[in-house]
């Protein structure tokens, strides 16, 4: 359910194209795709979502339910053991993504542009509207920063780097932490779990997903195992 103030709640579902088991994931996703006038997008997803002896795995088929001209169908293709070359060919061949922004995204939140996930995975999202759309008109990079630091304190430097560098406000952010937990970031590892850049022409802007934290806080992590560490900024 997605809420803005003033407006009609709207409504997303996701489903599980592995639900039958992986190996029938890929014709799941393209007899969805094809049901709903999209038929010639398959092969740009199944050229990401197919490769590397199964690392690459379609995760989620998603639907936007509503009637407006903007609504989507969205494919997820989870990247697993992967490092920045692997996300720069998921991201190639959708139009008008620039690459050097996914690679400082990669970086930024990485902690270093050679990592490779070994833990969680990279996400590659990718939006289909209109009629008979063979090609994406967005692309969206999701990034496990939960495992990529060693506690939430790290997680929200990062990510305020990010923003500095994009010129955004990260006031808001600031609120949402504040709503949803009051103990101190150095002290869990988790409550950032995602961060995710989304590219293209209709509209390209940064998300942070925040964890409840409803059953249990994760202790945070030493210090020397997470990456090497960005310049600091100051967390309020």
């Amino acid at each position: 359910m997605i809420f803005r103030r003033g407006a009609a709640p709207d409504f997303k579902v996701y489903f599980n194209p592995a639900a039958l088991g992986e190996e029938h994931a890929p014709a799941l996703v393209s007899e969805a795709l094809s049901r709903l006038g999209f038929a010639d997008a398959y092969g740009l997803v199944s050229d990401r979502a197919a490769t590397r002896d199964g690392l690459d795995r379609l995760t989620f088929f998603a639907l936007d339910l509503h009637t407006r001209p903007q609504s989507r169908v969205k494919v997820y293709v989870s990247h697993h053991d992967a490092g920045l070359p692997v996300v720069e060919r998921a991201a190639a061949g959708v139009p008008g993504i620039a690459l050097d922004r996914v690679r400082d995204f990669y970086s930024a939140i990485g902690g270093a542009g050679d990592r490779v996930l070994t833990g969680l995975p990279a996400l590659s999202s990718y939006s289909f509207v209109g009629a008979n759309a063979s090609v994406p008109n967005n692309y969206s990079l999701y990034m496990p920063i939960r495992d990529l630091v060693s506690d939430d304190r790290s997680a929200l430097e990062r990510v305020l780097v990010l923003m500095e560098r994009h010129g955004m406000d990260p006031t808001l952010l600031h609120r949402a932490l504040a709503a949803v937990t009051s103990r101190r970031l150095d002290d869990g590892v988790g409550l950032l779990a995602y961060v995710s850049l989304r590219l293209g022409p209709v509209q390209s802007g940064i998300t942070v997903y925040l964890s409840s934290e409803a059953y249990a806080t994760m202790p945070p992590r030493s210090r020397g195992s997470a990456s090497a560490q960005l310049p600091q900024v100051k967390v309020q």
